[in-house]
């Protein structure tokens, strides 16, 4: 029996093109508490610090990812105008905005859809507008499943259902997983369905792990750009002691 799991990553979505990379905003916030973190973090006026990925993922996207937050490490906010792509890219790339703690966000003119939310979930804190966030069923080539028995379309599904809760679990969704997981397998592949703050409040903000970490450092979450100056502040500290950013002295 080949491996099902793996075909489903493999074969989750169509792409044409992989995935687009690039940096939105210098560090130009004007007087600002979130000005003055990265100034006392060492990030110089010409470094970026926001970004934007979008098209569709493919193989290879989370290694592009990698080496532009590696040749970027001032980059603290990314925004996501995705249709989707290979699932396993997705959730590589989704780990990837988990370590360097990037805040993730969908909204304005942007789409996030499909295996998009996945690396939107990665966010050490996420931010999207009432439509802008969208799932279905990944899709699989109808000639796959047609050399399938049904016994291994069952365990097929089995798998995708596993795979996706271990990936949730460890991106710290345990309240709304099971409504999430369920707004994915019951949408058909050619359908979208929006989930938002409203059908989902529990995805959106810090997964809980990081919410208590930020609160431990005396950030209080709001819309309030104090707030949001004292978080980045805390994502650039943890950057520097992790070795992903550089210290001042260097």
């Amino acid at each position: 029996m080949r491996t099902l799991l793996g075909l489903f990553l493999l074969l989750a979505s169509v792409t044409a093109h992989g995935a687009e990379i690039f940096c939105t905003q210098k560090l130009n916030f004007g007087d600002s508490e979130i000005q003055q973190a990265f100034l006392e973090s060492g990030v110089r006026e010409d470094d970026c610090v926001m970004a934007q990925i979008e098209g569709a993922v493919s193989e290879g996207d989370e290694e592009k990812l990698a080496e532009f937050l590696a040749a970027n490490p001032s980059v603290t906010y990314i925004y996501l105008n995705l249709v989707g792509g290979d699932v396993n890219e997705s959730i590589q790339m989704g780990y990837l905005m988990r370590e360097w703690s990037v805040l993730t966000y969908a909204t304005g003119s942007n789409t996030c859809a499909s295996s998009c939310v996945l690396i939107w979930l990665g966010g050490a804190y996420r931010s999207a507008g009432d439509d802008h966030l969208k799932v279905h069923r990944f899709y699989v080539l109808d000639e796959e499943f047609r050399q399938m028995t049904g016994i291994e379309i069952d365990e097929f599904y089995r798998e995708i259902t596993k795979g996706l809760r271990r990936y949730l679990s460890d991106m710290g969704v345990e309240a709304d997983q099971d409504e999430l997981i369920r707004a994915i397998m019951t949408t058909p592949p050619e359908d979208l369905r929006v989930i938002n703050e409203a059908s989902h409040p529990r995805l959106f903000g810090a997964p809980t792990s990081r919410d208590q970490w930020i609160r431990a450092n005396g950030c209080n979450i709001d819309s309030s750009v104090s707030a949001f100056g004292c978080v980045t502040k805390l994502i650039l500290r943890d950057r520097q002691a992790a070795g992903l950013l550089p210290s001042q002295s260097d």
